[in-house]
């Protein structure tokens, strides 16, 4: 989705960089004066992982473990405002994975095994500022996926196996040379793929040519499109698919045509929305599901009324605050809950 310009959010962040658009644009209704109720905190067994921006706009991975967060910085990270490290997912095994900005505004995917760093990155990704490879997910049997941005500033999508990279681009995606000015100058166009699971179910969302998002999942070169029907369809609105289970159960988020973000969970095709009650309501902010446990539970964040992002756990529509300690909670930064352990599972 849309990172700059006249849109109004984006994805990656994956929040991540590319939903920063949505928090920044927040920051600057004037509305936005009055202050948040306070939430009960997160302490379930479910380990989160996520990224926090500090109080110049550095963004610094973490690791919830039962309300004890551990940081999480790629060594070769730059730490200028809006780059940094952001960890993304993690496995059931402990690794963590996600990507970061070096000196020259490049994203880089890395895994980290006990603060071993390995870089990954995508042959066919552009080395220059605002390109690169952004590592969104690790499945169940080692499969790396996420996307790269090419030379062209076209994003596609990518899985990595045993050094393998294959490329995934949805037929229905923009591929014309982006135009305008975007946040880190990403593109809007083109395919994310925010994870695969175990039975083989690539999914992400693509934005098509004049910047409307489309969820998809693909399964043996079939790609479908997924729309909630409440989404927007002008440019810098449109659906997500965030998670995709091994049930087929999944989860994922919508620009209305107010650029309000909602959450909504998916089984068998049955709707339910996930609308976290701490969330502003203007444009610019709402609720972004990230990820869905084996325990139901939907991990992701939120943008409040003063454009600051807060980590949530949702169990059977009861919504549970993941902060960052150390997490700034001036207007454009804060916490971004982004995944969860045992991904997929049944």
């Amino acid at each position: 989705m849309a990172r700059g310009g006249a849109r109004v959010w984006r994805r990656p962040i994956t929040a991540w960089p590319h939903l920063l658009a949505m928090v920044l644009l927040a920051g600057t209704i004037a509305a936005c004066t009055s202050g948040l109720t306070s939430m009960p905190i997160y302490s379930g067994s479910s380990v989160v992982s996520g990224t926090y921006l500090d109080s110049n706009g550095v963004g610094h991975g973490f690791v919830d473990n039962g309300g004890k967060f551990t940081t999480i910085n790629d060594p070769h990270a730059n730490s200028a405002s809006l780059e940094g490290t952001w960890a993304v997912t993690l496995t059931n095994g402990g690794a963590v994975a996600g990507y970061y900005f070096d000196a020259k505004g490049v994203a880089h995917g890395f895994v980290d095994n006990g603060d071993r760093f390995t870089t990954v990155t995508d042959p066919s990704a552009g080395i220059a500022a605002g390109q690169g490879t952004e590592i969104v997910s690790i499945n169940g049997l080692g499969i790396i996926s996420g996307y790269f941005f090419d030379s062209k500033n076209v994003a596609h999508g990518f899985e990595e196996v045993a050094g393998k990279f294959s490329t995934f681009s949805d037929p229905s995606a923009g591929t014309k040379n982006a135009t305008g000015s975007y946040l880190f100058g990403n593109p809007d166009l083109g395919t994310y793929v925010y994870g695969v699971n175990d039975k083989g179910v690539l999914f992400g969302e693509y934005v098509d040519n004049i910047g409307v998002a489309h969820g998809f999942e693909e399964v043996a070169g079939r790609y479908t499109t997924l729309d909630d029907p409440s989404a927007g369809g002008s440019s810098g609105e449109g659906s997500a698919i965030d998670d995709v289970r091994n049930s087929g159960v999944m989860v994922g988020y919508y620009a209305d045509s107010n650029g309000v973000t909602h959450g909504f969970l998916d089984r068998a095709g049955k709707l339910s929305a996930i609308d976290d009650p701490f969330a502003g309501t203007a444009g610019g902010q709402g609720t972004l599901p990230s990820a869905i446990g084996n325990e139901g539970i939907v991990i992701g964040y939120f943008i409040d009324i003063n454009g600051v992002a807060h980590g949530f756990a949702d169990q059977a529509g009861k919504f549970t605050a993941i902060d960052d300690p150390s997490a700034s909670i001036a207007t454009g930064n804060g916490t971004f809950a982004l995944g969860t352990a045992s991904p997929f599972g049944p």
